[in-house]
């Protein structure tokens, strides 16, 4: 089971909470959702052997609302192999939200919690 912090934006009733929750509960491997309608601060636990991250923000997002993220984008010069496995490990890192990019652009996109991790944490 994981548990992860993270902050809604838009969050400012119960009513908001309700919501978010109902979406969440379509994703397989969700558990619980608990959050203050006053800050929009949230902790949310999923069985991570069942859903990802990204599912998680995704559902956020489809209800209509956000989470406070950190974008780090990045040149990378690999072959398309090598830049999936690089993402495919980016993505298992707690706090990375998703990862992308294209071998022929050398662009890396990376979306962080920075209630979970920041960019420095996650190049040591």
């Amino acid at each position: 089971m994981t548990r992860v912090k993270m902050k809604i934006i838009g969050v400012d009733c119960p009513t908001c909470v309700y919501s978010i929750n109902q979406r969440l509960a379509k994703v397989s491997g969700f558990k619980k959702l608990e959050a203050d309608p006053s800050t929009g601060e949230a902790v949310i636990e999923y069985d991570e052997n069942e859903a990802v991250l990204s599912n998680i923000y995704e559902a956020i997002r489809k209800a209509g609302y956000d989470i406070e993220k950190e974008v780090v984008e990045l040149r990378i010069y690999s072959n398309e192999r090598e830049l999936e496995s690089l993402l495919r490990k980016i993505n298992k890192v707690p706090g990375a939200i998703n990862s992308e990019g294209l071998s022929i652009t050398n662009n890396v996109r990376i979306l962080l919690n920075p209630l979970e991790i920041s960019k420095e944490q996650l190049f040591s």
